[in-house]
């Protein structure tokens, strides 16, 4: 997780940039859609000391969402 995340995030929600090969892992504050509090919430966890996006921020792994959400993933090639 870094800024480029972010900025990435806030691309594709505000000026057309490329659409996420995996909206579930672009949605940072685990509430089921891709919005602007999802690039708020990294740059607060990044530079202000906030929370850390849920589980799995390090590697790859099933959305621990309880309930589960209804978005996924079309693509996702980060991981093996």
């Amino acid at each position: 997780v870094n800024l480029t995340d972010a900025i990435f995030n806030l691309n594709y929600l505000f000026i057309g940039g490329q659409v996420p090969s995996c909206i579930d892992a672009s949605d940072a504050d685990n509430n089921g859609s891709l919005q602007l509090t999802d690039g708020i919430f990294l740059l607060n966890f990044l530079f202000l000391g906030g929370a850390a996006p849920p589980a799995p921020i390090e590697g790859c792994g099933p959305d621990p969402a309880e309930p589960p959400d209804k978005i996924g993933c079309e693509t996702f090639t980060n991981c093996p």
